[in-house]
């Protein structure tokens, strides 16, 4: 019979370890770090992990430079953090709002340029960014109609140029 354990908390400084926990019939793992502490015990098939604590960041948002991106500026983390909170899982699950579908999870162009806007972002930022993802865009379509022999081709033909202009 194996039971859940944790760790004491870390301090700051140390690093998340996976350690065993001694003498137990099965084999029962516990992994902590300073907020979270994550358990798995082990049985002959059945094995069960469980959170303490939710730790949400919110990061400034920045012009991205994603070319999947339909129309308009992507957008892109930054690393400067805002803020972070934490909850407990129960609280987190007792408070947070319905999930969202996927449609609801697209952000439109006209919504993205006005959080890039109201971070710093211009127009001529947008033009530049837009203006970079549709030659990468072209590049890939290019590409894929290519195919793999084709581009082989092209860069062997790009080979034999560069040789012939380096030996003239």
């Amino acid at each position: 019979d194996s039971s859940l354990r944790s760790m004491e908390p870390m301090d700051a400084n140390q690093v998340s370890s996976l350690t065993p926990i001694p003498e137990q019939a099965s084999s029962a793992f516990s992994v902590s770090t300073v907020t979270t502490t994550v358990e798995v015990t082990e049985k002959k098939t059945q094995k069960t992990v469980s959170w303490s604590t939710v730790e949400m960041f919110s990061h400034v948002v920045i012009l991205g430079d994603n070319p999947a991106c339909s129309s308009g500026p992507p957008l892109c983390l930054g690393n400067e953090m805002v803020r972070q909170d934490s909850l407990s899982v129960q609280d987190y699950e007792e408070y947070r709002p319905e999930r969202r579908s996927k449609v609801e999870l697209l952000l439109n162009r006209f919504h993205r340029e006005e959080m890039l806007r109201d971070s710093g972002f211009g127009r001529g930022d947008f033009r530049q960014v837009e203006s970079e993802m549709q030659q990468i865009q072209k590049s890939r379509q290019s590409n894929a109609k290519m195919g793999v022999v084709g581009r082989w081709r092209q860069q062997r033909q790009r080979r034999a140029s560069q040789r012939a202009a380096q030996a003239a």
